[in-house]
């Protein structure tokens, strides 16, 4: 999805140490995943919903 390659990851999770901090990266690892899936989900509603996908909208 975003390509990232493992030296990247690495610099991020260097980064992350040092803005959040060691005690708090698994928490603030699990509120990443639940935003993440919470995002999914409401994106999925929302092309399962699309009006324009209906094919009685579109005059078929």
């Amino acid at each position: 999805m975003f390509n990232i390659g493992l030296v990247e990851l690495f610099i991020i999770m260097v980064i992350a140490t040092i803005f959040v901090g060691p005690e708090r990266i698994p928490e603030v690892a699990r509120q990443l995943g639940k935003f993440s899936r919470k995002v999914k989900g409401f994106m999925r509603e929302l092309t399962e919903s699309d009006p324009l996908k209906d094919d009685d909208v579109a005059g078929k």
